[in-house]
């Protein structure tokens, strides 16, 4: 799952919430609620994720195309 990915990788950076969200360019509450499962990773999220670690392209692409998210006025919704 792609939230499981990106808590290892913060691991790996040794960075806490606001500092990995930061270095995502996404709120910090964007990364806790999709941390903690409150929300589901966001669209953006996803996307600044693919930027940023080359190496979690698969998984990225696999939660865009995934039927869970829909985009509506051009913001994420979750179905």
């Amino acid at each position: 799952m792609l939230t499981d990915k990106l808590k290892i990788k913060q691991q790996e950076l040794g960075l806490n919430d606001t500092d990995f969200a930061r270095k995502l360019s996404v709120p910090r509450s964007t990364w806790r609620n999709a941390k903690v499962g409150i929300r589901k990773p966001s669209r953006r999220l996803a996307l600044k994720a693919m930027g940023m670690f080359p190496d979690l392209t698969a998984d990225c692409v696999s939660f865009l195309l995934s039927d869970d998210t829909t985009i509506t006025n051009d913001k994420t919704h979750v179905a």
